[in-house]
């Protein structure tokens, strides 16, 4: 991902200098035209361009030009890098240690609770006196947190500057209104389903299970309607004794696979009395 953070400079005498500054954590560091990474920063293209931000270029940045009168600069500004779902991330970790450093792992602090995390843990890479970064192979919700690193060596643990992690998006949220539907036989039927998605949901199929049997119900199926990324409701424009069973709605996005409840469909036979008078 490449985000631009937008400078204009007006300047007399001319701007002759143009750099920025970012701060997080309390951590000031100077960016300049030639910094890893970026570009810009420079008189004739003040604004700072970061290529493939990461999470650790989250902070506040101001950017400063210089001409022969002085130094002039802009408001503060919030830049803040969020983890997607389903994506790779990586937390950036650099160790300096003499004596070398033996051991590195990370803290975790979500509301409170605190966790360890080494080059054991379950979706990670990393973590290492060699590789000291954290990296996410696939993030998640429950992977949103402050981090820290640490490494140990014989003099004692240094640790780093914590590191917010934000992650947004999930597999859809897909729900049912009823649990149940008692219909007449030949009567019409919205199965209602609703689908909540970030990032909006792609694909919506429908499922029946009957005596252990499942059946796939996707748009176009015959006696059926509906079954849209617009509409995944499932509609029946007749119902039929033979549709009895359990249905559930299932909805896919870029993350994943999600569905609701079971919800039971029971159609009735109904049946019309004739009635005759007889006359003896």
């Amino acid at each position: 991902m490449t985000i631009l953070i937008q400078c204009t400079v007006f300047a007399d005498p001319a701007a002759t200098e143009i750099f920025w500054e970012k701060y997080n954590n309390g951590v000031k560091s100077i960016i300049k035209s030639n910094s890893d990474g970026i570009f810009g920063s420079t008189i004739l293209s003040p604004s700072l361009m970061i290529i493939n931000a990461t999470i650790a270029d989250s902070g506040y940045y101001q950017c400063f030009a210089t001409n022969k009168i002085g130094i002039g600069n802009s408001q503060p500004t919030r830049l803040n890098v969020l983890g997607e779902y389903g994506r790779k991330h990586t937390l950036n970790c650099t160790v300096v240690a003499k004596p070398e450093h033996s051991v590195v792992y990370w803290e975790r602090n979500f509301n409170g609770l605190v966790t360890t995390i080494t080059a054991r843990a379950v979706g990670t890479s990393g973590i290492t006196t060699g590789t000291p970064s954290l990296t996410f192979e696939l993030t998640k919700l429950s992977d949103s947190g402050n981090y820290t690193c640490y490494a140990a060596n014989a003099v004692g643990i240094g640790r780093s500057q914590t590191t917010e992690l934000t992650v947004k998006g999930d597999v859809p949220l897909v729900t049912i209104r009823n649990v149940s539907y008692n219909v007449t036989a030949g009567s019409n039927l919205e199965i209602s389903c609703k689908v909540n998605s970030v990032p909006r949901h792609n694909y919506v199929y429908w499922e029946k299970l009957e005596n252990g049997t499942i059946r796939v119900i996707i748009h176009g199926a015959v006696g059926f309607d509906g079954i849209t990324v617009e509409n995944p409701s499932l509609l029946i424009p007749r119902v039929d004794v033979l549709m009895n069973g359990q249905y559930r709605c299932i909805a896919t996005n870029a993350i994943g696979t999600s569905s609701s409840l079971y919800t039971t469909l029971i159609g009735t036979l109904g049946i019309d009395f004739m009635h005759h008078n007889q006359y003896l």
